[in-house]
């Protein structure tokens, strides 16, 4: 495009990508170089590390900010929480613990990170209430970019944190997971979810793997309106971010949450794994893949 008048330019926003008031930050205890030793997920491990907050009471978090370590092996990071009674007492915190199959390692969702993803900080009064008797965990999937190279990490998260909070919120996943992409197509699917009751939504992190494209996250009301939350028609593994609305988006009973998810599985997508494409379904790997709208809901308006 020409250029403009120079006169005429208005700086654009700059994202955080730190946050300057953190007061909590954990971290795993030690550097930890994975293996890739399970030949069922070649090239890939996951590794889930329990971490003591050292807090005495419930808390809430308010803004998290990943601090990644040895980013060419990190494809991403989930956080969380989980009772320390279910904490196995063999646990060694030096490797942790391998949960390729454990869903976040934890039983509740505080956030996660992916390539380029950016600290997020929750709306002024709305956080992620984290007990007094849970540990953090800290999921990592590593995975093999760099062949023959031993690569160690020691990944942690920063918080801002409140002792109470107006509106407590939560990590909600919307998204298909019984989708097959077949080899050599563009490919979409998608997945509806009915809202049994009034709740508010104020972000969602978009995520899908290499082969992902485009996206779409919208909702349906009664009266056949939508209200698109997010898009993209060119999606980005490298560039994931937590998306926090200028304006929440309230749900009511009646209204559907859709996603929708495009994967171009040609070999005019670079950024594929495998030098022919295959069959793709629904998995934790690297070249499987995923499509979640991984959103921050509150429940009420």
């Amino acid at each position: 495009a020409p250029e403009g008048d120079p006169a005429d330019y208005v700086p654009g926003p700059q994202p955080e990508t730190s946050l300057d008031d953190a007061d909590l930050t954990v971290q795993l205890p030690q550097p930890y170089t994975p293996t890739y030793s399970d030949p069922s997920q070649p090239g890939n491990e996951y590794r889930c590390f329990y971490i003591d907050h050292g807090r005495t009471e419930d808390f809430f978090v308010t803004g998290l900010s990943p601090m990644v370590d040895a980013d060419p092996i990190v494809h991403h990071i989930v956080v969380g929480t989980e009772n320390k009674g279910d904490v196995p007492s063999d646990y060694d915190p030096a490797v942790g613990v391998e949960c390729m199959n454990g869903g976040i390692g934890g039983d509740y969702m505080l956030g996660g990170w992916a390539p380029g993803a950016l600290a997020t900080e929750l709306p002024d009064g709305v956080g992620l209430k984290v007990r007094a008797d849970h540990y953090i965990v800290i999921q990592m999937h590593y995975f093999d970019s760099r062949p023959g190279e031993a690569i160690a990490d020691q990944t942690g998260y920063a918080f801002t944190t409140a002792d109470t909070v107006e509106k407590e919120a939560y990590m909600a996943p919307f998204g298909p997971t019984g989708f097959v992409i077949p080899p050599g197509e563009v490919y979409s699917d998608s997945a509806s979810q009915a809202i049994p009751v009034p709740a508010t939504v104020y972000g969602t992190f978009p995520h899908m793997h290499v082969l992902g494209s485009a996206y779409r996250m919208w909702v349906e009301h009664p009266d056949d309106s939508e209200t698109c939350a997010a898009a993209s028609e060119s999606y980005d593994f490298h560039n994931q971010i937590t998306y926090m609305f200028q304006e929440p988006i309230l749900l009511d009973p009646g209204d559907k949450v859709h996603v929708e998810c495009t994967w171009d599985n040609t070999k005019d997508n670079d950024d594929r794994i495998h030098e022919e494409p295959r069959t793709t379904t629904y998995g934790e790997r690297t070249d499987e893949e995923m499509c979640w709208a991984f959103s921050i809901v509150g429940l009420g308006h």
